[in-house]
């Protein structure tokens, strides 16, 4: 196993409908519009907006790391939790807000999950269960 190599690098930030092209794949509404997008059995692609993840200590990219705090649908027990958890590679995708910068997201590097937490929150009076994990660059 190991990570998909990009078909090309940017530093620049990129439109949702761009980034397909880097991983030699073709953008589609129903796939590219959400922010788990897995691209094989062992890669995917992680689209996190900065209010969906907290940083490290640190901040993201000084220590390598940074916390993420998945969607309720995504458990240990889920699919998504046992990929997770078996060591997927994340590539992960960030901006500061939907409306920044057009909305355009930025490369932060390839990352696999070195810890998890299940955490619980109660949303309308239904606990859900997500994921609190920590990544670290690869």
């Amino acid at each position: 196993m190991a990570p998909l190599a990009l078909k090309q690098t940017t530093d620049l930030p990129l439109r949702r409908d761009e980034i397909p092209a880097i991983y030699g794949t073709v953008f589609n509404n129903a796939t590219w519009n959400a922010g788990y997008v897995p691209i094989d059995s062992d890669n995917v692609i992680l689209f996190v907006t900065e209010s969906d993840y907290v940083y490290g200590e640190q901040g993201m990219g000084h220590d390598g790391s940074f916390l993420w705090c998945s969607q309720n649908s995504t458990t240990p027990e889920s699919k998504r939790g046992k990929d997770l958890q078996r060591g997927i590679y994340l590539h992960v995708w960030t901006r500061p807000s939907k409306r920044a910068n057009g909305g355009r997201f930025k490369f932060q590097g390839v990352y696999t999950v070195a810890s998890f937490t299940q955490e619980t929150r109660t949303v309308s009076q239904k606990a859900y269960h997500p994921m609190l994990c920590k990544l670290e660059r690869i």
